[in-house]
């Protein structure tokens, strides 16, 4: 069973991340960001979702990556409709693409 964590997102918007990841093999569980890092601490998810248009994510992201080099992150802008991704062991590096349905699908998927 995969698990996502996702951090503060508007309700419309966690409302469709869920939708988009409803699978019985997926579980989502959100937390608000002030709690986000002690859930990943707690939980050791296999992939974080944190919201790229909030002033906290640039750091968030980075104590995640760097506490837990092998979890795969996703840094979401809705305002943008971009998405980073910070794939397991990424040693720095990341890429940006495009936020769609089937991208976010895939890049949690994998």
């Amino acid at each position: 069973m995969r698990r996502v964590l996702v951090g503060t997102f508007g309700e419309l918007v966690l409302v469709g991340l869920r939708d988009a990841l409803s699978d019985e093999s997926i579980v989502v569980i959100d937390l608000d960001n002030e709690n986000l890092f002690q859930g990943v601490v707690e939980l050791l998810p296999d992939v974080v979702v944190v919201d790229r248009d909030l002033d906290v994510s640039e750091d968030l992201v980075d104590k995640i990556t760097s506490a837990f080099p092998s979890m795969k992150v996703l840094d979401c802008s809705v305002e943008n409709t971009t998405m980073r991704v910070y794939p397991p062991f990424h040693q720095g590096e990341s890429y940006e693409c495009a936020l769609d349905l089937d991208r976010f699908t895939q890049a949690v998927l994998t």
